[in-house]
């Protein structure tokens, strides 16, 4: 995971060798996704644990900074992401923090990454995330089995109040944005994936 909003030049730096790599290989994306990060450092990719933790103002500052040393920022949408504990905050938790970042860039709102930061760190119902103003390009969409070990999303639907509430937001952010891409991110047979796009147009309408 790249980390802008602690490391800014580095995850710039990383994203134009992203771009240039994708042109090499003949691929134009319209848009690049990038997460906005953990606030504070992390010590390796897959690493969502952090040290040395920073503010939220430094946070979107930082973000700043990423989107200054950007050729091509205009392909750039930010992701939400969660840390694996308490301890280690990711950037965009909050409606508050979302805003700020839609300031900066355009966002992709990972469903199953809000419902994280709402339902398990903030002890809030992902109902009360308010994403009315939000500038979003793209939406993911996962589902929660909590408990255990992280990562809690990317799994399948079944049946529970969270992945009721899941849905219910993605209904109510596609509202007011009906062509926005939908993209469906859970770890799950082929059977299974194709079970749960079926559930979200029956359940969308």
């Amino acid at each position: 995971m790249l980390n802008p909003c602690r490391r800014p030049i580095e995850a710039a730096e990383m994203v134009a060798k992203m771009m240039d790599r994708a042109e090499t290989l003949g691929i134009n994306y319209r848009l690049y996704s990038i997460h906005a990060g953990l606030l504070g450092e992390i010590s390796k990719p897959r690493e969502f644990n952090v040290t040395d933790r920073i503010t939220v103002e430094q946070g979107i500052e930082n973000l700043r900074a990423f989107r200054r040393k950007l050729a091509n920022a205009e392909k750039i949408i930010i992701e939400n992401i969660y840390g694996w504990n308490e301890e280690s905050p990711a950037l965009g938790m909050t409606d508050r923090e979302l805003k700020d970042v839609n300031k900066v860039f355009p966002l992709l709102i990972d469903m199953g990454h809000a419902a994280v930061n709402c339902e398990i760190f903030l002890k809030r119902k992902l109902d009360e995330l308010n994403v009315d103003s939000l500038d979003i390009r793209e939406v993911h969409v996962s589902f929660l089995k909590p408990g255990g070990p992280p990562p809690w999303d990317h799994k399948q639907y079944f049946r529970n109040k969270v992945n009721q509430r899941i849905i219910g937001k993605l209904d109510e952010t596609l509202e007011t944005r009906p062509r926005i891409p939908v993209v469906l991110e859970i770890d799950a047979a082929y059977e299974d994936v194709i079970e749960n796009i079926k559930l979200l147009r029956d359940r969308l309408g």
